[in-house]
């Protein structure tokens, strides 16, 4: 995934210092295999669900372990799987860890799991993801409910929270925003904002995360403050072209899209 692809590198700058293994899936395409491999990592196949399958292929040396796996499909056909990759593929490789040497899980969550309707936050604001109606918010936040419980059996863990990314490698998620408006397609721009944070940054969170953070510690990792619009103002000056800078109503946005989620339903498209 796209954090994943900056941890890798960024642990890749010191070879020295850092012997990297991954897992992959099986089904992990050609192209993503030759990307990790040529940044000097080992790859072993194995299911993110199967405890007992990661614990035996772990090498033996192997110091932390950094769990960036997700699934982030917005699609509410996606619930089932979403929440079989994020909690209990979550729940697996607390527990493969646990039956390893391995020293440390870093955990890799997001800001949403303390919901979206406060100004401000901080590690020790109450998290109430677990009822939101997104899938993937209340799946990271059951996620850490499974780290935290981990934790108590012994576990040393801890968790990041970042905000919104942007950076390279993203293909699906505020880049294709930027994209849509860059090829004339986006029409008008969402109300509101967020704390963007940018990923390589996030990667060297990550990896201080391994020796620095304290056991059992939520850690935001946010950014500056912007609107969507100011993200495509600053993306149209980088581009050196002009972008859309009109921004549409809430609600037209909201009955839009439970429209095209209909129609998706009827259609069978994403």
């Amino acid at each position: 995934g796209m954090l994943g692809r900056h941890v890798v590198a960024r642990l890749a700058r010191d070879p020295a210092l850092w012997a990297m293994t991954a897992f992959v899936r099986p089904e992990t395409t050609a192209p993503v295999r030759d990307w990790l491999t040529a940044h000097g990592v080992d790859l072993i196949e194995a299911s993110l669900l199967d405890a007992h399958q990661m614990a035996a292929r772990t090498p033996d040396d192997t110091d932390v372990v950094l769990h960036l796996a997700a699934d982030t499909s917005t699609d509410p056909r996606d619930r089932a799987r979403q929440w079989q990759t994020n909690v209990e593929g979550t729940r697996a490789v607390a527990e493969a860890v646990l039956l390893t040497r391995v020293r440390r899980l870093v955990h890799v969550s997001s800001a949403s799991v303390y919901g979206f309707d406060r100004h401000r936050i901080d590690e020790h604001a109450p998290q109430v993801g677990s009822d939101h109606p997104v899938a993937y918010v209340a799946s990271k936040a059951a996620a850490e409910e499974v780290v935290r419980a981990a934790i108590a059996r012994g576990l040393d863990a801890v968790i990041l929270n970042p905000g919104h990314m942007l950076g390279a490698y993203d293909l699906n998620n505020w880049a294709m925003m930027i994209r849509l408006a860059a090829a004339g397609r986006l029409p008008a721009l969402p109300p509101g904002g967020g704390s963007f944070a940018a990923a390589a940054a996030v990667a060297d969170a990550v990896v201080a995360a391994i020796d620095r953070a304290m056991i059992g510690e939520n850690y935001l990792l946010g950014g500056p403050v912007a609107s969507f619009r100011e993200v495509i103002g600053r993306s149209a000056a980088i581009l050196d072209r002009p972008l859309t800078s009109r921004v549409a109503p809430g609600w037209a946005l909201i009955a839009a899209a439970r429209v095209i989620e209909r129609l998706a339903r009827l259609t069978g498209s994403r």
